[in-house]
């Protein structure tokens, strides 16, 4: 119903119209309405907002200056008793999970909370655990907010890598010269890739950055900034692969081609959000994303020589294409 309105996002029942004049405002808020009334639909008068410079939608606040966890929400966590057994913790990272995009420390937070998931571990509540929910809950009170997307705005993307973990930050670099997140992302390296080389692994952080950040990135320039210098020589547009730049980094380095960004090089003590990121997890659970399982089926495909006939059938096409 929506599709040639691109000033109107709708989720489920829900619809936004935001624009920063009210005269253009009013007029695409009339063409939505016209829009509805064609489709045959009908709106209660008492759920429809109009003219607000704040709004409250899927658990956010959106205004002007970008987007805030809700406050009643939030309210509702630091109410929240210590949890008393499994199903209880449950349900306090399930709420707590949903704004873990506005603390970029979050899976080291949780940590401890993580491990009272575990298969065959007894439960306990000790001064670790209730310290753990403490901070979770000061995190989440503190002003935390995310900017809006920009696409007149310059982007960039931060990743690091430590011995345990990586993460990472998309950001907007504003007139005035300052830097404010879009998102951030965090985790824990698996045991394979605990085993890399440090090269290895800071391409890794750099490769899960572009891939979790793919929607902002697609069709856009963009600037890559990293603390390891091996990996301009590496991931450069104009760079001749060094021989060992094998295997995994020739396949990442590959996969680079199809974004059109820079590689920059910045001191580890200028590196701030995205080396904290990645240094302050450590063991934290982690959900593999398609492109990691991935990752792992190309590592076998390569370790014990299967044939890609064989695996024809059993791959996605884009892996396929690149293997052969």
């Amino acid at each position: 119903m929506l599709k040639d309105l691109p000033f109107a996002g709708a989720y489920l029942d829900d619809i936004l119209v935001g624009l920063k004049s009210d005269a253009q405002h009013r007029d695409h808020i009339k063409a939505v309405l016209r829009k509805i009334d064609e489709w045959g639909f009908r709106l209660g008068l008492k759920k429809c907002k109009f003219f607000k410079s704040s709004v409250q939608f899927l658990g956010r606040l959106i205004d002007a200056d970008g987007i805030h966890p809700d406050p009643a929400k939030i309210a509702a966590i630091q109410a929240m008793p210590a949890p008393k057994d499994v199903s209880s913790l449950r349900s306090f990272l399930g709420l707590v999970n949903y704004y873990q995009n506005f603390v970029p420390m979050m899976r080291d937070l949780r940590q401890p909370l993580d491990e009272l998931l575990k298969k065959d571990v007894a439960w306990r509540w000790n001064e670790t655990e209730e310290n753990a929910v403490s901070a979770i809950k000061t995190a989440l009170t503190d002003r935390c907010m995310l900017t809006h997307f920009d696409t007149r705005l310059p982007i960039t993307v931060a990743a690091d890598a430590s011995q345990y973990g990586m993460g990472g930050v998309l950001a907007h670099v504003f007139p005035d010269g300052s830097e404010r997140p879009i998102q951030f992302f965090s985790r824990a390296l698996n045991t394979a890739q605990t085993k890399y080389s440090q090269t290895e692994k800071e391409a890794l952080a750099l490769i899960t950055a572009v891939k979790i950040f793919h929607r902002y990135l697609e069709g856009r320039h963009f600037t890559l900034y990293t603390d390891h210098k091996a990996l301009l020589s590496i991931f450069g547009p104009q760079s001749v692969k060094p021989s060992y730049a094998l295997n995994r980094l020739h396949r990442w380095s590959i996969f680079l081609v199809g974004y059109n960004f820079d590689i920059k090089y910045t001191n580890t003590k200028e590196f701030g959000q995205a080396d904290a990121l990645s240094r302050l997890i450590s063991d934290a659970r982690q959900i593999k994303d398609a492109f990691e399982e991935e990752e792992e089926i190309m590592n076998l495909l390569l370790t014990k020589r299967w044939s890609i006939q064989s695996l024809r059938y059993r791959l996605p096409q884009r892996i396929l294409l690149l293997l052969m």
